[in-house]
């Protein structure tokens, strides 16, 4: 008998020492999961962009967590039109004027195809490198078609709206442009 109660009082003590461990699975899932989540809140910033949010780039990301402190960063971050506040203003900026324009919608697609392949366990990636593939050169292709109607001078179509091609197709653009003779 007394080994029986030494194996249980074992197991009660195995038992409070993995309460807090992870099992692989759940951590992928876990990955899986925090990566839909990102890419939604990716989206939501992406979509909401607006240009007059650019008026409050003047904040540091120290700043950010002062809102509920500070009266003027507080009037600010309730008259962003963005609508995950002064950061998403600060994400969709990055990625409309740095990268791809308005088609850098794809990055959360990808990251949300790749989240949806992690949760559900799918061990060929196959698919979902293919589709991030094509993805990417897709909006890379439009993003320099809008970026060669701005920046030939014979043309000078959409001069204004530098969200359509961003600064990547904006490049892209005036290198095609310069080496078909524009």
């Amino acid at each position: 008998m007394a080994k029986k109660i030494k194996i249980k009082e074992k197991d009660e003590s195995t038992i409070g020492e993995n309460f807090f461990v992870i099992s692989p699975e759940k951590k992928i899932k876990l990955i899986g999961l925090l990566l839909i989540v990102i890419s939604l809140l990716l989206f939501l910033s992406i979509i909401s962009y607006s240009r007059y949010d650019e008026a409050y780039f003047s904040y540091k990301l120290n700043d950010q967590f002062n809102v509920l402190y500070q009266e003027d960063v507080k009037e600010n971050a309730s008259t962003t039109h963005n609508w995950l506040g002064i950061f998403g203003a600060y994400v969709s900026h990055f990625f409309i004027v740095s990268t791809l324009g308005y088609f850098s919608v794809v990055f959360p697609v990808i990251i949300f195809v790749w989240g949806y392949t992690i949760l559900k366990k799918e061990k060929h990636y196959k698919l979902s490198i293919y589709l991030s593939n094509f993805l990417i050169i897709t909006a890379a292709i439009i993003s320099t078609f809008f970026g060669v109607l701005q920046s030939t001078p014979e043309i000078s179509l959409l001069t204004d709206y530098y969200e359509l091609s961003g600064n990547v197709g904006f490049f892209f653009g005036k290198v095609l442009s310069r080496l078909l003779g524009g």
